[in-house]
């Protein structure tokens, strides 16, 4: 497919996520994404709840690009029994949120080409995917 910017269209999607204490003596905390907010306006680790030990942040919000030939695809995966929209994390070190947005889809077959890509680099390194 090549890059056509007339058949994109973007929208900003916001990311929300959990911080919950970590379950073993290896984390402290535990990271999830818990939600995305679609039309969402900027935001930078700004506190939506807390409730005892967990917390949950607006963390980034991001564009989420739609292509026009892939729209039967992301009426398969939004009218699913469970909707989803895919967003791929990336450990930083050193911030406030040891987290950054890689990437937000709505496109499932993205994301097993991102994972063949990380699997293989993976092995390279010697490393395993948790």
């Amino acid at each position: 497919m090549y890059y056509n910017p007339k058949r994109y269209q973007s929208m900003p999607v916001g990311v929300v996520v959990r911080k919950t204490p970590g379950v073993t003596k290896w984390s402290e905390w535990s990271w999830a994404v818990s939600a995305v907010l679609p039309g969402a306006g900027p935001a930078e680790n700004r506190i939506l709840r807390t409730e005892g030990d967990s917390t949950e942040y607006h963390f980034s919000t991001v564009n989420i690009e739609l292509h026009g030939a892939e729209t039967e695809a992301y009426m398969t995966g939004l009218a699913s029994k469970i909707p989803s929209v895919y967003v791929v994390l990336r450990e930083q070190a050193g911030a406030e949120i040891p987290l950054e947005v890689l990437l937000v889809t709505a496109l499932h077959t993205k994301l097993k080409i991102i994972l063949i890509v990380v699997k293989k680099l993976l092995k390279r390194c010697r490393c395993r995917l948790v």
